[in-house]
C-alpha cells in the first residue's frame, strides 16, 4: 500500500512539472543568427541579420523553416532586461522572402512605434522540424523621424546621371551626410544603396549606367541624435533614362 502511495505521488509531481517542446530524436538545433543589427529608417526600425553558420552541435546547418521575431517595448529610463519576453512573435520571416544580395535577412517594423520609447527585439531561427535555435537580441530607443532631403532633381548627361537636392533642416539633429539609392523602373527589385560612405555635398554623379535603361533614384539623410544614428525617410523618387 505504501509503495502505491509513493508511486502515486511521483506521478503527480511529474504531471505538475513544466513541459517544453519535445525535440524529435536525433534532430539538431540551429545556432543563433549572426551580426544582428537594428537601425532606424524614417518612421520605422530595420532589423537585419545573417543566418546561423551551423547547428548547436557543430553539424551542418539544418534547413531553416522561418525566423521568429519578437518585440518588447520598454521605458529607457527604467529598463528591465530581465523582464519576461513576449511569447508570441510579431512576425515569422521565411528566408526566401527577405534575403538581400549580401545574404542578410531584413525585417522592417513600423507598427505602433512611439518616439522616445525603447524597443528590444529577439530573433530565433526555427528549423523545418519546428525546433527553435539560440535567441539573439538587440535594442535601441526609437527617435522622432527627421526630415528627408527635398527637391530631388537631375539630368541625363553623356555617360552619367547627375543628381542634386535641397539639404534638410532638422533642429537638434547633427547632419552626417546623404545616402543615394537606385532602382530600375518597372522591375520588382527595390532600391539599393550607391555610396558606401555618406556624401558631404547635396549632389551625386552616377557613372555606372547602361544606355537606354530608366533608373529611379531616392536620397536619404543620415543624422545623429544623442549618440544614435538615424536615417531619414526617403525623398520623392526621380526617374532618369541613361544616355549613350
Amino acid at each position: 500500500m505504501r509503495r502505491l502511495a509513493v508511486l502515486g505521488l511521483l506521478m503527480l509531481l511529474t504531471a505538475c512539472g513544466h513541459k517544453g517542446p519535445v525535440r524529435p530524436l536525433g534532430q539538431p538545433l540551429p545556432d543563433g543568427v549572426r551580426q544582428l543589427q537594428l537601425e532606424q529608417f524614417g518612421d520605422g526600425l530595420l532589423l537585419s541579420w545573417l543566418p546561423p553558420k551551423a547547428n548547436q552541435d557543430g553539424s551542418p546547418l539544418a534547413p531553416i523553416r522561418h525566423y521568429a521575431v519578437y518585440r518588447q517595448q520598454f521605458d529607457p529610463a527604467d529598463d528591465c532586461p530581465d523582464c519576461r519576453p513576449p511569447r508570441q512573435p510579431i512576425a515569422r520571416i521565411r528566408p526566401e522572402q527577405a534575403t538581400s544580395p549580401s545574404g542578410r535577412i531584413h525585417f522592417f517594423d513600423n507598427r505602433g512605434l512611439q518616439p522616445e520609447s525603447g524597443y528590444r527585439y529577439r530573433v530565433v531561427a526555427v528549423s523545418r522540424s519546428r525546433q527553435p535555435g539560440l535567441p539573439a537580441q538587440t535594442q535601441r530607443v526609437f527617435l522622432p523621424s527627421p526630415p528627408a532631403p527635398g527637391q530631388l532633381q537631375g539630368e541625363s548627361l553623356e555617360r552619367l546621371n547627375r543628381l542634386r537636392w535641397q539639404p534638410p533642416t532638422a533642429e537638434g539633429f547633427e547632419l552626417l551626410g546623404y545616402l543615394v539609392y537606385r532602382g530600375v523602373a518597372n522591375r520588382p527589385a527595390g532600391f539599393t544603396p550607391l555610396n558606401a560612405e555618406p556624401l558631404n555635398e547635396a549632389r551625386y554623379d552616377d557613372f555606372d549606367l547602361t544606355p537606354g535603361v530608366r533608373y529611379r533614384y531616392r536620397v536619404r539623410a543620415l543624422y545623429r541624435l544623442r549618440g544614435q544614428k538615424v536615417v531619414s525617410g526617403a525623398s520623392d523618387a526621380l526617374t532618369l533614362t541613361a544616355r549613350p
